[in-house]
């Protein structure tokens, strides 16, 4: 949960608390430098109450808190400025303009999951994936219509992926499961009951996951052995369509195919070659379709 909406939400917020937050909100990028003590002076409250706002957003003093909202405004301020994610698009728009209008989004989207990603990140979730022996991928609703290609592309590659979208199944595979597999879960909020249970039980058992969620804090995030983050500029109903959550899933399980693909190419590529034998009645009349011959 981004710490804008954690702020302006003031759930179990005192009336001290609910000036401090307001505050916050609209200083912005205003806070930097600024100390506890001189928020109290200009609110006339006591520091303590500021230190005590912090804790209960789950930070353990006000720095944190303030350099993690100065990040995420950073982060909200870059990329999709030229449309609305949760409405890209309005009644009687014409095709031509809607041409336009998904062009421009799925260019924002991508944009906006690369600056959350890090190379050392990426890296980190390859290597756990090309460690493994078994990888489960754990995800409800349009997760795992998207996760279906990355299946069939590691199938084809050698690398069975077993999709899990019941959570009794996911557990009782977790149990069966040790350190030689690795978890892929996905949830957008981070906080669904049904990816924390599993998130628990891999933890418990020392199996190490891969958490692909949304931006800020919240609790998957947190115990995941790493984390990649999907485009968080949706709401979570008040959308048009899961556009950001879907284009993004698509770019970073093509990544990590890519990436190890690329780990042990050669292999990789025979095993591919395979699929030449497979499907050797597929043809077409298109001159751009067909393989070349050598």
């Amino acid at each position: 949960m981004l710490v804008q909406d954690k702020l302006q939400s003031g759930e179990h917020f005192t009336e001290v608390d609910r000036r401090i937050a307001d505050y916050l909100l609209a200083r912005g990028e205003g806070l930097r430098g600024e100390t506890v003590r001189q928020i109290a002076a200009r609110l006339y409250v006591a520091p303590s109450s500021v230190m005590r706002l912090a804790q209960k957003l789950g930070y353990d003093g006000f720095n944190a808190l303030r350099d993690d909202y100065l990040k995420e405004i950073e982060y909200l301020s870059s990329h999709f400025r030229q449309l609305d994610p949760n409405y890209p698009f309005a009644k009687g728009d014409a095709e031509g303009v809607m041409i336009g209008k998904m062009l421009a989004l799925h260019q924002e989207i991508l944009a906006d999951c690369r600056s959350l990603l890090t190379p050392a990140a990426l890296r980190q979730a390859v290597d756990l994936l090309a460690r493994a022996r078994r990888i489960c991928l754990f995800g409800t609703g349009t997760h795992m219509g998207v996760a279906a290609d990355f299946v069939e592309k590691m199938a084809k590659i050698g690398r069975e992926v077993c999709p899990i979208s019941q959570t009794d199944l996911a557990l009782w595979k977790a149990l069966a499961s040790g350190g030689d597999t690795c978890f892929i879960l996905f949830s957008y909020t981070g906080e669904t009951t049904a990816a924390l249970s599993l998130a628990r039980q891999l933890k418990k058992q020392g199996i190490p996951f891969i958490a692909v969620t949304s931006y800020g804090a919240n609790s998957l995030s947190a115990l995941g052995d790493c984390v990649l983050y999907l485009s968080t500029r949706e709401k979570l109903t008040q959308n048009l369509g899961a556009f950001g959550t879907t284009v993004s899933m698509v770019f970073l399980l093509d990544l990590l195919y890519s990436c190890l693909f690329a780990r042990d190419y050669n292999r990789s590529l025979a095993f591919k070659m395979t699929d030449t034998d497979l499907y050797d009645g597929r043809h077409s009349k298109n001159p751009i379709l067909e393989d070349d011959v050598p």
